[in-house]
């Protein structure tokens, strides 16, 4: 997956735009799905979220592929940077 990345400005923006649907110490996708895919881990169609991460190093970033729940808790930070 590809990422950006963004100021602290703009996650703080989309982490307030909405409650999250999912919010966890590495970041958060936002509120609303914005598709329905199959998902690499259930492998049934669910709905797909845009991530937004901080990593370790204080830096921002959003991710330009939406993620599903499964596929977002299972995210290594170290592939993001």
């Amino acid at each position: 997956m590809n990422w950006k990345r963004i100021s602290r400005e703009r996650y703080d923006e989309m982490l307030g735009a909405l409650p999250p649907e999912l919010r966890l110490t590495k970041g958060f996708l936002t509120g609303e799905a914005v598709t329905h895919e199959t998902c690499t881990i259930a492998k049934i169609v669910v709905p797909k979220f845009r991530p937004f991460v901080q990593t370790a190093r204080d830096a921002f970033y959003e991710g330009e592929k939406p993620m599903s729940r499964g596929e977002f808790r299972i995210l290594d930070l170290h592939k993001v940077e």
